[in-house]
């Protein structure tokens, strides 16, 4: 998961696109997470859905981490 400073992006008033944040998410920030399933937004953004975190995640809230 991205860090706190990345999540906040996703809280700002000017964010028009698909699955705002929800705040009271924030508390996974910079936790490892494993994806359950990815699936695209009509626009071509990678949406995903997380093991054990709600919600669906726009890419741009995670960060790749090969173990």
């Amino acid at each position: 998961m991205a860090d706190e400073a990345v999540l906040r992006l996703f809280l700002r008033p000017g964010w028009a696109l698909h699955h705002p944040l929800d705040p009271g998410l924030m508390h996974l920030a910079g936790t490892a997470q494993v994806i359950q399933s990815v699936s695209f937004y009509h626009g071509g953004d990678a949406l995903y859905r997380l093991l054990n975190a709600d919600g669906t995640w726009h890419e741009g809230a995670l960060v790749a981490e090969v173990l």
